[in-house]
């Protein structure tokens, strides 16, 4: 594919510049009424339509050439536009620019970043003196032009144009700042990002929202929170960024209270507003709280934005109230493609299948998500032969999958699927590549994995961070801490690539799986990155597995300072006592989740049969089939005892007869949804939980 400076659209106005270029061609080049203008600016727009070969021949005819028709001819191929460049003998500043930013926009920043170099000494041969003024004016266009959008994998590079806006006076400009602080979020790089905000002179609406999104994308909810608290004056942008960040992070009473608070002030809630509250009204399932936004965002004007419309579609559907989010769907003039794909995802969480499918049908373009939530949906169902042939009917119209996708046809397929997207993919790319890798990991397939992994490397694909969270979480899974370092220690010492606060959870995960806790907290406190709550809480997730209690209260110290209590924290740290018999330290734990209002959560499983979905809790009654279940669970304990089997009753209550303990990890929630699904499918019928 050619690259290109700027899109070749359709243009109506093309004949009237056919027009002036013929009548440009029979004028005196001497006569003062020589249409030399429209000829220039019918070349200019040719080159700005894309329209590059009739612009070149509008060019070579051009009785008479000025640096403004040599400038038009820039805007086309960036190979032709530098020998174009090259070929000028008279050059001003807006054919640097030009070059410069062909450059940028094709992804070259070398060749930019070497001609912004150059351009001082060569504007001044010629004759061309750059003011200040118009010095900086071109470095504030090339550094936020760069930064925003071109050099998001190049931390290095993100780097070196730092220089520029401090020699040119620009790191203080907060349009400059803004883009810098961009550019280091968008890489992942939120420590360097943090330190370059607090060094910021001055800070706008968009350098605050910036960092308070990253944080919440990153998981890091409490640096989200902090950074909130210090906005000088908040504004609606502001709050609308913290709802999102409450709403990311599962935090959705806290997301709806900011939007009562926004509406409370007299403010306006933005569109953005609205559909972070209505993910937020989804998260916990209140179809009631949703219909209140429904009607406040009649009220506001905000109802026939494509945004909310989608995110009314999807809140209805994940509250279960399919009708409601298909009479939205109705309601919308121009359906984009979110749109339908909301319907069909919703439908699918239903369990409508079929409706799901005719809605598909009708779809009058599909993409990748389209084909993802449909095979989801028959994977979920226990069809995987379909999934399968809509997964390679999605490669025959040339879409490519996504992560999604592959994860859903392996769970189907297992190591069939991952066989089949290697071999089947038509084009095996990064992002493809990465698709299988996490997929196979996702899926418990870690040896695949890191076969795809060394697969990549020998076909001269190089990797980048997702590659490695992918290759790592495969080690931690299959137990394979010699790869897990080696693959860890190539990341900077081979490719060059600066491990995230993801990459070093996984190696914690890895570390504390196989034992080594030591060496899991010392990775931890030596990380050059700030440590967030889930890598504590993998740690001290493998202290409970391994009973190591006096790193667990160190760690379990560590997250009840950086976090607000949260129950999952208290019942691992329980659990890990309960193991050594330190039952007053459990009725301390228990204590302590009272008076704090804290509760545990009932675990709860699933299970899909026939497009039905069943749910059962430890010790279940409820179930229309549970003598059924109960009588063939104590049968096959019996069959599991007679191997050797003894269920560890170490976490249960030391209060509770042992006859009684090993009643409760019996009857089990998952060991009743897998005993269900055993005795409702064939045999040969995959079921998942």
């Amino acid at each position: 594919m050619e690259n290109r400076i700027n899109p070749i659209p359709s243009d109506s106005s093309f004949p009237l510049y056919v027009s002036l270029y013929l009548y440009s061609l029979s004028a005196d080049p001497g006569d003062p009424s020589n249409p030399s203008f429209p000829m220039q600016h019918q070349d200019s727009e040719l080159g700005r339509l894309g329209r590059v070969e009739e612009a070149r021949r509008v060019f070579n005819e051009m009785i008479q050439r000025d640096v403004v028709s040599w400038n038009s001819m820039i805007n086309g191929r960036i190979e032709e536009a530098r020998e174009v460049f090259e070929s000028m003998t008279e050059r001003n500043v807006v054919s640097w620019n030009a070059m410069i930013s062909g450059y940028v926009q094709n992804g070259d920043l070398k060749n930019a970043r070497k001609l912004f170099d150059e351009m001082p000494e060569k504007m001044l041969h010629h004759g061309i003196r750059l003011s200040l003024e118009l010095w900086r004016d071109l470095t504030s266009q090339y550094l936020c032009c760069s930064l925003s959008n071109y050099c998001l994998d190049d931390l290095e590079l993100i780097g070196s144009l730092r220089p520029i806006a401090i020699k040119t006076g620009y790191e203080g400009d907060v349009v400059v700042g803004s883009a810098i602080l961009n550019a280091y979020t968008r890489n992942g790089s939120l420590d360097l990002a943090m330190h370059f905000f607090e060094t910021m002179p001055e800070r706008n609406e968009y350098s605050w929202t910036t960092m308070i999104a990253a944080f919440a994308q990153c998981g890091r909810l409490d640096d989200a929170i902090q950074l909130y608290e210090r906005v000088p004056e908040q504004t609606v942008a502001t709050k609308t960024a913290m709802m999102t960040a409450y709403a990311q992070n599962e935090e959705s009473r806290e997301a709806l209270e900011l939007l009562i608070e926004l509406h409370r002030s007299g403010s306006v809630p933005s569109d953005s507003s609205f559909t972070s509250a209505l993910s937020a009204c989804a998260n916990i399932g209140d179809v009631e709280i949703g219909r209140v936004i429904h009607s406040l965002a009649i009220k506001t004007g905000c109802q026939f934005n494509s945004y909310v419309m989608n995110g009314l579609i999807s809140m209805y559907a994940k509250c279960g109230n399919v009708e409601d989010g298909s009479h939205v769907f109705r309601t919308i003039r121009v359906k984009d493609t979110v749109s339908w794909n909301s319907l069909i995802s919703g439908l699918s969480e239903n369990y409508m299948l079929d409706d799901a499918r005719v809605v598909f049908e009708k779809m009058p373009k599909r993409d990748v998500v389209s084909w993802t939530a449909i095979i989801s949906a028959y994977v979920q169902a226990g069809h995987g032969e379909v999934a399968l042939d809509l997964f390679l009917d999605m490669l025959a119209r040339g879409i490519k999958p996504n992560q999604l996708t592959v994860t859903s046809l392996l769970s189907a397929c297992g190591n069939l699927g991952w066989l089949l997207c290697v071999e089947e993919m038509p084009e095996h790319d990064l992002i493809t590549w990465n698709a299988v890798l996490v997929g196979c990991a996702q899926n418990g397939l870690g040896k695949e994995a890191i076969k795809i992994f060394e697969q990549m490397e020998v076909e001269g694909i190089l990797p980048d961070q997702m590659s490695f969270l992918g290759v790592l979480c495969a080690c931690s899974h299959a137990g394979l801490v010699d790869e897990g370092w080696a693959h860890f220690n190539s990341m900077t010492q081979k490719y060059g690539i600066m491990p995230l606060v993801y990459h070093y959870t996984c190696m914690v995960d890895l570390l504390g799986r196989a034992g080594y806790l030591s060496e899991a907290e010392a990775l931890i406190e030596n990380m050059p990155v700030k440590p967030d709550s889930v890598i504590w809480e993998a740690l001290l997730g493998a202290c409970r597995i391994h009973r190591n209690v006096e790193l667990g209260q160190r760690v379990a110290e560590r997250l009840f300072q950086m976090t607000k209590p949260k129950s999952a924290t208290y019942v691992l740290l329980s659990n890990l006592f309960a193991s050594q018999g330190m039952w007053d330290k459990v009725a301390e734990i228990r204590k302590l989740m009272k008076d704090q209002g804290l509760t545990k959560e009932p675990g709860i499983s699933w299970i899909q049969v026939k497009n039905k979905l069943h749910c059962f809790v430890t010790g279940d009654r409820t179930h229309d089939q549970i003598e059924e279940i109960y009588s063939a669970l104590k049968e096959y304990y019996g069959c599991f005892r007679a191997t050797g089997y003894m269920p560890d009753t170490n976490f249960v209550l030391h209060d509770v007869e042992e006859e009684q303990k090993q009643n409760e990890l019996l009857y089990h929630s998952e060991k009743l949804a897998v005993v269900f699904g055993i005795l409702s499918t064939p045999m040969d019928h995959p079921f998942r939980l």
